[in-house]
């Protein structure tokens, strides 16, 4: 059993080590997924992040043998079937991948610092979050911010995108939040999380 919340994070530089750890021992659901994706950068992500899983796994789980077995919930949500008691989330975007292993259910959503397109906020907000955005002094970030959570919200929830962001208020929760890189990183869970974290790749 799990005393703490495993987060691993990792950028693309970590990517032949892990790949040369691992080989081909990826899950099926992977295999599949990688099968629909024709970028190289999108599938070397792809890649990432599932070994990140594996490194979480082979740590949190003695006796692990690769590769994983992941089947999807109703909407989607991937879901550890061989190991009784865990759940994972993850998530990936511009150089970086991230994996949080829990015995919990969680919800964990990594974006890449960009603009935001017009309109954005009040597509996702509530009205007491457009309050907050108004405030906020860190423009375009505080809307990448409120979509993290919103997302880390609709993955700890199992309903992915049927569940509309804004009908999710976030004020109040309590989230795990960190910004690294060109990087913003949000988890969620409806009890405190306890973060324990590993850095893959020369990413401090």
């Amino acid at each position: 059993m799990l005393e703490e919340d495993r987060l691993y994070i990792a950028s693309l530089f970590a990517l032949d080590a892990l790949r040369a750890k691992w080989g081909t021992a990826i899950s099926e659901y992977r295999r599949q997924k990688l099968e629909t994706v024709a970028d190289s950068g999108a599938k070397n992500l792809g890649l990432l992040v599932e070994y990140l899983t594996l490194e979480a796994l082979s740590a949190a789980k003695p006796g692990f043998f690769p590769p994983c077995r992941i089947e999807t919930g109703a909407h989607g949500k991937p879901e550890l079937s061989d190991c009784p008691g865990l759940h994972f989330s993850l998530s990936h975007d511009g150089d970086y991948a991230a994996v949080l292993l829990s015995t919990a259910p969680v919800g964990l959503d990594l974006v890449r610092k960009r603009p935001v397109r017009t309109g954005l906020a009040d597509r996702i907000a509530t009205a007491r979050e457009r309050e907050e955005l108004r405030s906020a002094t860190d423009g375009d970030d505080a809307v990448l911010k409120l979509w993290a959570r919103k997302e880390s919200v609709q993955k700890w929830s199992g309903l992915g995108f049927t569940l509309p962001m804004r009908s999710i208020e976030t004020s109040g929760k309590a989230f795990y939040e960190e910004s690294f890189a060109n990087c913003f990183l949000c988890a969620y869970s409806d009890r405190p999380l306890r973060i324990r974290r590993w850095f893959i790749g020369g990413m401090e």
